[in-house]
């Protein structure tokens, strides 16, 4: 029983998120685990560069499992980036690293609001 709770407190204290993934990423990569985490390193890092995430944290996985676009990632085969669009003016860019091993988890490893910026015509 107290290995049950030691297990507990050990995934509570790695992971601000653990989850499964709902949308099919079969056609951006061959094969993933579904099981996707974020790591409350993630997380830290996230709100430390990008505080403006603070609001965005708790629907990470929403965005995942709904993106409007997936970039393939020019360095990294295992790695796509989602953009989920948020209004006229501003998206969310989101880096996934898939894992197609099952003992190692699909993790969020970036995320970060951004704006677009009108440009004027002449």
């Amino acid at each position: 029983m107290g290995s049950t709770k030691n297990s507990e407190k050990a995934i509570k204290d790695k992971f601000a998120y653990v989850g499964k993934i709902a949308y099919d990423y079969s056609k951006e990569i061959k094969s993933y685990n579904p099981i996707i985490v974020l790591t409350k390193e993630r997380e830290n890092h996230i709100l430390k560069r990008h505080p403006e995430m603070k609001q965005y944290i708790p629907y990470l996985m929403d965005y995942v499992n709904n993106p409007d676009f997936i970039k393939l990632d020019k360095t990294y085969n295992d790695t796509r980036n989602l953009i989920k669009i948020l209004d006229e003016h501003s998206y969310l860019y989101i880096t996934v690293k898939f894992s197609s091993n099952v003992l190692k988890k699909t993790s969020i490893i970036s995320a970060r609001y951004m704006t677009i910026k009108n440009k004027k015509k002449n």
